[in-house]
Order: C-alpha cells, then sequence, then structure tokens
C-alpha cells in the first residue's frame, strides 16, 4: 500500500516547430503553481500524486504559431518547495508505504527516494494556436501499476519506480 508519493515538477515547455531548446517566442505563461515567466513555465511544484490523479499544471498563453511539443520535466526539488519534514529535498520522487512478499508474510514499511530527472514529452504534430488563446497542460497518472515488477528490497527499486510513474504519467493539452 502507498501511503504518500511526491514528484517535483520542474518546468513545463511548449516547443514551437523548428525549436530545439526552451521557446523564445512564449510572451507569457502563467503556471498553476508560480508566477509568469517570458519563456516557459519553470516555477518548481511539489505534487502530491495521491489520491488526486489528474492536475492542471499550467496555463500558457503563447503566440500564434506552430507548436509540435509540450515537455514536462522533474528535477531535484527546490528546498523552497519541499518542506523539510517530507524527506523530499534534493529528491524528483519519493513514494512510501508498505508490502509484503506473499498474504501471510507480514507488512514491512519502505522508503524510495529518488534524485534522477525526467521528461515527459507531448508530440503536437504542428498544432496551430490563435494569438491570445490559453492552452491548458494537464498532467493525468495512473497508480494501479506503480508497483508491479518493482523490487522493493533491490538496491535500485527508487529508480525502477521513477521509471513506472514515468510510465504512468500522460499530458494532455486543452
Amino acid at each position: 500500500d502507498i501511503e504518500r508519493a511526491y514528484i517535483a515538477w520542474s518546468r513545463v515547455q511548449l516547443v514551437p516547430c523548428g525549436e530545439l531548446l526552451m521557446p523564445a517566442r512564449i510572451n507569457a505563461a502563467r503556471a498553476a503553481h508560480g508566477p509568469d515567466t517570458s519563456l516557459a513555465v519553470t516555477s518548481p511544484l511539489l505534487d502530491m500524486l495521491l489520491p488526486r490523479p489528474e492536475l492542471l499544471l499550467a496555463e500558457l498563453h503563447p503566440p500564434s504559431g506552430a507548436y509540435c511539443r509540450a515537455v514536462i520535466g522533474a528535477a531535484a526539488s527546490d528546498p523552497a518547495v519541499a518542506p523539510v519534514d517530507l524527506g523530499m529535498r534534493g529528491a524528483s520522487m519519493l513514494v512510501d508505504g508498505f508490502w509484503r512478499a506473499s498474504p501471510t508474510a507480514p507488512w514491512q514499511a519502505f522508503l524510495l527516494r529518488e534524485s534522477a530527472a525526467f521528461d515527459v514529452t507531448v508530440q503536437l504534430g504542428e498544432r496551430e494556436i490563435a494569438n491570445g488563446a490559453t492552452l491548458e497542460i494537464l498532467l493525468s497518472r495512473s497508480a494501479d501499476a506503480w508497483l508491479d515488477g518493482v523490487d522493493l528490497a533491490a538496491p535500485d527499486a527508487a529508480r525502477d519506480l521513477l521509471a513506472r510513474l514515468h510510465e504512468s504519467t500522460t499530458v494532455a493539452l486543452r
């Protein structure tokens, strides 16, 4: 059973077609969790994954043009958004709870903490956005299979779980 699950999101980026790095043409971006920026939303957000299956991560107000992808990044948490008592400082993911090897085995506590960064990218084709339009970035994830195939006693269990979290996270735009 998972008791707590957190991911530290570090950026939201809408990428114009033909650009590889941080987009230079995004005039205004307002994160649901932070201040406006001129390029993308880079305000950190500590996301409590349970029980919330969907999260409005950001609202972007890009200039008109064709956009080919959106990138959401997770990275080691910022001290400003990670309370000391959570144990998230310097981590991109923290999950804890209880598990047992078989239905008759005793329950054992586990704590998985990882500092690796990852990106979730959604390909948009060549989505045309009109000037003044608002684009909402929504994250969805399903906890149903997070622990499937993860050996909680293994030294690389946190990295395996982070990969499962990455696989279960989808990005939607509206």
